[in-house]
């Protein structure tokens, strides 16, 4: 009798998260060690809730506050810049398990990257091949903000999110489901609303599920921003929020924050370079998504990578491109296979090189 076969397409992609999570959470924890009491407003209580961290345990603790937790240096910072779903979980499994906030939310994020990033890898090899899946999730996952994977912070469950909605066939009613709750987690949750623009065009408008894929992560920021109107007694509350959090920080957005970093010069030009380096690559491979006909992918890259080069700041945006996940795939395709090892690697002394920065406490990711 001939045994069967069973094709062990996880296999691979847990080797990966797995790798990347213990060097992640090795550079937050021996980096961030002796940083992290440097967080008092809020408090961090440890290195994986350091920068944002700080600011989702907080929440998961206590709730939100219509007045301001912390002043920045030309402004006030609100907790409701940030988006409800991840402290809300982080905040149950507090109150159920008996161990350190800190550590939780390091195990919680590492858990939930490390599935995240096995079910890309199922995502993009559909789309893609073998391969090349495999090294885009290996790229994202060793990418220059990766560390923040093991941290608190709101990127795991994000891609997470983002996984199971490319897992649902185009149509599904899980669909609209999945878009709404990644709003209801991140900013860029519009980002899977956006894949629905192809089916809509070829449509012409008639696709009703369509629709309701697209509406779902606007209607979501609607009732965010009523939400906050309530809790604050102000009908624009929310612009206090993310929109005011960078005007409160006095950081320069998009890439002109990248030409005006180069003047630091020095020891500096490292995490610039990098970050510029990143933003090239997670742009041209949306490029790639669109010129080889992967709409959906594009669309979702596209969204999720344009505001960041419009509005983040250079320190910022490492971080708030790892979402893009199909850019990867589509930068990776168009690789040569002899190549993408050594991009790899390159990769790889890029996170441990901007983890020195960002978790030294130079500057937040």
């Amino acid at each position: 009798m001939v045994g069967v076969t069973r094709d062990r397409w996880w296999l691979a992609p847990l080797l990966i998260a797995v790798l990347s999570r213990a060097l992640g959470s090795l550079l937050v924890f021996a980096i961030g060690n002796s940083t992290w009491p440097l967080f008092d407003s809020p408090p961090a209580l440890g290195p994986a809730t350091m920068w944002d961290g700080a600011w989702f345990l907080e929440i998961a603790r206590f709730g939100y506050h219509a007045a301001p937790v912390a002043q920045g240096p030309a402004g006030a910072f609100y907790d409701f810049a940030f988006w409800p779903v991840w402290p809300a979980i982080l905040g149950s499994a507090l109150r159920i398990l008996p161990i350190s906030p800190d550590l939780l939310a390091a195990l919680l994020a590492n858990s939930v990257s490390i599935a995240a990033i096995v079910l890309w890898a199922r995502v993009l090899e559909r789309a893609f091949d073998r391969s090349t899946a495999r090294y885009a999730v290996a790229f994202m996952a060793f990418s220059p903000s990766a560390f923040v994977l093991s941290m608190g912070y709101s990127e795991p469950l994000f891609l997470l999110i983002g996984a199971l909605f490319f897992l649902r066939s185009e149509g599904a009613p899980a669909r609209p489901l999945l878009a709404a709750v990644a709003q209801a987690t991140r900013l860029t949750g519009i980002a899977l609303g956006a894949t629905a623009l192809p089916a809509l065009w070829r449509s012409r408008g008639r696709d009703v599920m369509a629709w309701i894929t697209l509406a779902a992560p606007i209607a979501v920021f609607v009732a965010w921003w009523i939400v906050i109107a309530a809790l604050t007694g102000e009908a624009g509350g929310y612009l206090k929020g993310s929109p005011g959090w960078i005007a409160s920080t006095r950081a320069t957005s998009g890439l002109f924050s990248l030409l005006i970093a180069f003047d630091l010069g020095g020891v500096w030009l490292l995490p610039i370079v990098i970050s510029a380096a990143f933003a090239i690559a997670m742009a041209a491979g949306t490029v790639i998504l669109a010129r080889q006909r992967h709409w959906e992918f594009a669309c979702y890259a596209a969204v999720a990578v344009l505001p960041s080069l419009a509005l983040a700041s250079w320190e910022w945006m490492p971080r708030h491109l790892i979402v893009a996940v199909p850019a990867f795939a589509g930068l990776m395709a168009v690789i040569p296979a002899r190549r993408r090892q050594e991009l790899l690697l390159v990769s790889i002394g890029a996170e441990v090189t901007y983890a020195l920065f960002v978790l030294g406490g130079h500057f937040a990711p």
